[in-house]
């Protein structure tokens, strides 16, 4: 049997461009989760242009926004990719997370977004600690 994370080799933009659902393979998997984190490492957004003479850029459109919205709790915006079609392109796809309900964290349109996003970050590592707490069994919790 093929193991479920199979999906890691497709090509999600070639998988959403059919009509599936990349995260198809792992959907129940991920279901299963408290908080569901995930890291969005591409910019979802419509303007902009490459930065730089990176390799490799990366850029979403926003109709993957609602395949997000069924499988993540929260993403984080900190990732080598978040600058590649510049800060118009990165503030757009913030833009676009606000409007989908979608929180974020590790960036910011400037530095009191920044230092917001920052603490939303330790509110939803607190949640996440304490639902890896609670999910413990009570010996490994307990001091030896």
């Amino acid at each position: 049997e093929e193991p479920p994370f199979a999906a890691k080799r497709a090509d999600p933009g070639r998988v959403l461009r059919q009509g599936q659902d990349p995260f198809a393979a792992v959907a129940a998997l991920m279901d299963q989760a408290d908080v569901r984190v995930g890291n969005l490492e591409s910019l979802i957004a419509t303007t902009g242009q490459p930065v730089g003479n990176k390799l490799h850029t990366f850029r979403a459109p926003p109709a993957v926004l609602p395949v997000l919205q069924r499988h993540v709790d929260v993403v984080t915006v900190a990732n080598n990719h978040s600058g590649d079609f510049g800060r118009g392109a990165f503030a757009e796809m913030l833009s676009l997370l606000e409007r989908a309900g979608l929180p974020y964290f590790g960036g910011g349109r400037d530095l009191r977004a920044r230092l917001e996003a920052r603490d939303r970050r330790r509110k939803h590592m607190d949640r996440i600690k304490a639902v890896f707490r609670k999910k413990q069994p009570a010996e490994a919790a307990s001091p030896q």
